[in-house]
């Protein structure tokens, strides 16, 4: 999986699954550390080179979470 970041006017973390396509997206404040609990993370699904679905991590209490996730280790956040 590769990753691809950018600073501005985000950080920016994109991870891509075995077909190129951007699996996991993550954003936050330029500077933030990925181990800090200050990103939103978006997951995407496809068929064939369709996106066909985005879903977001959730916090603790299972709603939708606005920049309260660490961007380390998206796959392995919970996302509705």
């Amino acid at each position: 999986m590769e990753t691809m970041t950018r600073s501005e006017p985000f950080a920016y973390i994109a991870e891509y699954d075995g077909d190129d396509n951007v699996e996991y997206e993550a954003w936050a404040v330029p500077g933030s550390a990925t181990t800090s609990a200050v990103w939103v993370c978006a997951k995407h699904t496809y068929t064939t080179l369709n996106l066909t679905k985005t879903e977001w991590a959730q916090d603790s209490d299972g709603k939708i979470a606005d920049f309260t996730n660490q961007a380390d280790g998206l796959s392995g956040l919970t996302y509705v």
